[in-house]
């Protein structure tokens, strides 16, 4: 089956994370066409900025770093809840929001286990703006607990997980080895679609989580690519 694919990731470019007080992202070119007939660049660069998958050793001294997580972690059926136009700046977006705005309801345990959540607000216009981080909404704890319990794959976001200062809902998710991926676009693109989410993040040794190419494969009537 032929698959449509909707790019999910932002593109990395100099200078972004310098709002949430990381060093400044670099990409310098030290081999160019004109010198050595080739290009090259050394690129310094935040791990938890832009499109990245946080895991369970950013929070957890013992917990799994990125390149020890199972590859199928980061794959899985994607369930897309579409909250554009219907959270405020600064919302707790609870979990009953998020049953009215999906079809979670509809899976059982079984399948929630094979999925990765989507949550679409459209905050993401926000990005590298210091309101991105100030007046954000952000999940709210039953939300964090429920897709805890239910043992999704990841939960992705178009928005901060966690209040400004906060990390709670980092800790509820990471802390029972739910995903996280952050920073997240093109989310609308998904809308009464059916998809599998592939967020593979770069493999860096003993790491907290690691930049990813976050990729939807649309399909038709199944999701099977």
């Amino acid at each position: 089956m032929v698959c449509k694919y909707v790019d999910l990731s932002r593109t990395i470019t100099p200078g972004i994370g310098e709002l949430l007080g990381h060093p400044p992202t670099t990409v310098n070119e030290f081999q160019t066409h004109a010198s050595h007939g080739r290009s090259n660049a050394h690129l310094s660069y935040s791990i938890h900025c832009g499109t990245h998958v946080d895991c369970p050793y950013h929070f957890f001294p013992a917990g799994n770093t990125v390149d020890e997580i199972p590859l199928d972690s980061f794959i899985g059926n994607g369930v897309l809840v579409d909250l554009q136009g219907k959270v405020e700046e600064g919302e707790g977006i609870s979990i009953g929001k998020i049953m009215e705005n999906s079809h979670i309801c509809d899976l059982n345990d079984q399948q929630l286990a094979q999925s990765i959540i989507l949550i679409n607000t459209g905050w993401g216009a926000a990005y590298e703006t210091e309101y991105y981080y100030h007046r954000n909404p952000y999940l709210a704890e039953d939300s964090a607990k429920f897709f805890a319990e239910k043992k999704v794959k990841a939960v992705g976001l178009d928005f901060p997980p966690d209040q400004r200062g906060g990390s709670t809902v980092h800790r509820i998710l990471l802390g029972s080895n739910v995903l996280i991926i952050e920073n997240l676009i093109n989310l609308h693109l998904l809308r009464d679609r059916k998809f599998v989410v592939m967020a593979l993040p770069i493999k860096i040794f003993r790491q907290s989580g690691g930049p990813a190419r976050v990729v939807a494969c649309l399909s038709g009537e199944d999701n099977e690519c």
